[in-house]
Formats: C-alpha cells, structure tokens, sequence
C-alpha cells in the first residue's frame, strides 16, 4: 500500500497518512463458539455441564469461553502507525525573511551587524539541514529516517525559475568562518 506525504513548506516536516492495516481475527482450533456455558468449578478446574447447586459458595461460576481463551475471535482492522516506502524532505530558507530581521534596533535600514547575523543565521540553517541529512531524522523510538540519496539544494528565483547548488555538511559548516 501506498502513502501520502506531506511536507510543510514553512518547517519542513514530513507527515503521512498510514498507508496500511492490520487484521486480526482467531478461529478456535477446537471450535469451541461463544455460545457455550463453560462453568469454573470451585477447585479451579472447568466443565460444560451445567452445576447441581446453582447458588451458594461452592456453587460453579459460569464463564464465557473468551475468559478462558476459547472461543472465536472476530476480524479487526485497525491501522498500522506509518509505513512509507519513499519519504520526499523539502527546506525552505526564505532570504526574504531573514532580510526583515533587524538586530540592530534600526528598522528602516540594515546596518552591517543585521547582515552579519542575518548571514550567520542562513549559514546555520543550511549546516544544520545537512548535517540532520547526513545523521538521519530521529522521529521516535525505534523509528528512523535514514536518508538513501542527496539530492542538494535549489535557489528559487522570483520568476520560479531554480539553479541547482551542490552544497554537503563540510562545504555548509566550513562557512562559518567566513566573513
């Protein structure tokens, strides 16, 4: 069975729809059916015939087969947490906002220490892509996403038009000490 992915574009999380189910169901192999009186007997041990004493404290208790694991069980789906057989991760890093932060207290123009941070922040953002791409995506106990390919990054120009970039963790982390 197939999943559906989706990506938010803002965060870039990854969500599924569960792609597949479970089915249970038990047929009892000795076709004891639920409708069968079974009687605990006040030593523990049980019968199908039906007691003398119906009252009292030594009277036998009447069961359902199911209480002592007989019976038939009927058929269940319910769905499977997440299974995928492809996984697509998009990162958005939009240049448009990091421009609108100031951190300089001057809103009309960016002085040099907002550029500074502001190129400190996308410098960050993409080394910390890469390397969450390079160790894998950690989801929830026992339930990894382990990439299989890189595909790089693209620029997104105004006009939609993209330029592809090669860009890995070393290259990504090594700009930090650029200035």
């Amino acid at each position: 069975m197939a999943t559906e992915s989706h990506v938010d574009a803002r965060t870039g999380e990854i969500t599924d729809i569960p792609s597949g189910k479970r089915t249970g169901s038990r047929v009892d192999p000795l076709g004891i059916r639920s409708g069968v009186a079974i009687y605990k007997l006040p030593n523990g041990d049980w019968s199908l015939d039906a007691p003398i004493e119906k009252k009292g404290a030594t009277a036998p208790k009447k069961l359902r087969p199911s209480e002592i694991n007989h019976s038939n069980i009927a058929p269940s789906v319910t769905p499977l947490g997440v299974s995928v057989d492809h996984a697509s991760h998009n990162f958005v890093l939009s240049f448009a906002a990091l421009r609108r932060l100031r951190f300089s207290g001057n809103s009309s123009k960016p002085s040099s220490a907002d550029l500074a941070a502001q190129t400190a922040l996308a410098a960050l953002g993409l080394a910390a892509v890469t390397a969450q791409d390079r160790n894998g995506y950690f989801l929830r106990s026992r339930c990894d996403l382990v990439p299989e390919l890189s595909y790089g990054f693209e620029i997104v120009r105004v006009n939609g038009q993209t330029e592809p970039v090669e860009l890995d963790f070393d290259v990504a982390w090594s700009t930090r000490h650029r200035r």
